[in-house]
């Protein structure tokens, strides 16, 4: 995350001080050629907050009392939810949640178990 974090920093400083370039080096041997910086400091600017947002997923988990509560569509939203987390934990953020974490672990095995009970879901 840290990496590509910086190198978000290195095109919106580029993009800010140098408003008539046509292209912008974001090191690692990488380059942009830009048509529209305005639009292109708008983008990174939203991918910024994506990878941010990302690297601090956090969720309140449901009980396996309020689990079984949902109907089944807001189950399998609820599912869709948990299968967004990463696989591994982030380094670069020590407080962030992943499917190695037990508490992960539980609540989605706990909303299988119950998807498995429900009809017309596989």
């Amino acid at each position: 995350m840290k990496d590509k974090l910086d190198i978000i920093k290195k095109i919106k400083y580029q993009l800010e001080t140098n408003s008539n370039m046509d292209d912008v080096n974001c090191g690692n041997r990488m380059h942009l050629t830009i048509n529209n910086p305005n639009k292109v400091m708008h983008l990174v600017n939203k991918l910024e907050k994506s990878i941010i947002k990302g690297s601090k997923m956090r969720m309140n988990f449901l009980s396996k009392e309020e689990l079984i509560k949902l109907n089944t569509k807001r189950l399998l939203a609820y599912k869709a939810k948990l299968m967004k987390f990463h696989d591994t934990p982030d380094d670069d953020a020590p407080d962030s949640m992943s499917k190695q974490h037990p508490e992960w672990k539980q609540v989605y095995a706990d909303v299988k178990a119950i998807l498995s009970t429900r009809e017309n879901v596989k």
